[in-house]
């Protein structure tokens, strides 16, 4: 079994590999054009872990229940379809969780909205400059909202790997470390292109992805340290459950907040690169499994 210690430079690895693939793009200046070709890449590129690693991973944990001694042939495999169906139920409740985090946040801002329109017109009056303001106050809320998903999603991301320490397996836990990993640079690239997209300064955009980058390892040393102090409150197949409602989290934000960024009537062009940003996912997990 790994040591707590050990726990923590894994998680010091992933908050400043975190941290810094999302401040990347911020960063770095580039064209408009430039900068819309990476955006598609950056919403397939999340799209893609979503689907194709963390869904998977959900699947894979969640299905792999030990059977009792004497359990019939119908009766285990009535059991694996039971497992499949509540792991797609934990996908679900992931997705309602942030539909109503998001109802909850925009219903408090609705009069705001409303004001934004006004203050968008007002704003041609007085200049240039408090229109750049008011872009980036609402890039600020938008921010705000999405961050708060992502560090949900993130959450489970750590308990799922502090979970995997009862294992006692090597293996398991370096596949789960490995993984979470995979995706966290997929979806912190993705990130930090759709922050840019905002327009909010680095400096008012920087306690965000602090935020965000710190919840995944702050997440894995709490449960690892409960577990190891024998505190194992969590079964371990229920390791795919929490798997599978990060899923549902991370599908909602990267459907709800940054698809729509592109619009709805897509060229080929940029079919393709959204493709090319699903596809980097899967080879880079194929290159991992092996």
């Amino acid at each position: 079994m790994y040591s707590l210690l050990t726990i923590a430079i894994y998680s010091v690895g992933v908050f400043a590999l975190t941290l810094l693939t999302t401040s990347l793009p911020l960063l770095v200046h580039m064209s408009k054009k430039t900068s819309k070709v990476i955006n598609l890449i950056g919403i397939g590129l999340m799209m893609g872990t979503a689907f194709i690693v963390v869904i998977p991973e959900a699947v894979l944990h969640g299905c792999e229940c030990p059977v009792p001694v004497g359990t019939s042939g119908s009766a285990a495999t009535e059991e694996h379809h039971l497992e499949a169906k509540n792991i797609g139920l934990a996908m679900v409740f992931g997705f309602i969780t942030m539909m109503v985090t998001d109802s909850l946040s925009h219903g408090s801002g609705d009069d705001h909205n409303h004001g934004d329109h006004h203050d968008n017109e007002t704003c041609s009056d007085h200049g240039k400059e408090e229109v750049v303001i008011n872009m980036s106050e609402n890039g600020v809320k938008r921010l705000r909202t999405s961050i708060s998903g992502l560090c949900l999603h993130s959450l489970f991301d750590g308990l799922a790997i502090g979970s995997s320490i009862s294992s006692g397996s090597v293996e398991v836990i370096q596949t789960i470390f490995g993984a979470i990993l995979l995706h966290k640079v997929s979806a912190s690239l993705g990130v930090g292109i759709f922050i840019k997209q905002l327009h909010v300064p680095f400096n008012q955009a920087f306690r965000y992805i602090a935020v965000f980058s710190a919840a995944t390892p702050v997440s894995t040393v709490i449960s690892a340290f409960l577990i190891h102090v024998g505190s194992s409150f969590i079964p371990t197949h229920l390791l795919g459950y929490a798997f599978a409602y990060s899923a549902g989290t991370f599908l909602h934000v990267a459907l709800m907040h940054m698809l729509p960024s592109i619009g709805h009537h897509l060229g080929i062009s940029q079919i393709a690169f959204l493709l090319i940003g699903v596809f980097i996912p899967y080879l880079l997990f194929v290159e991992h499994s092996h």
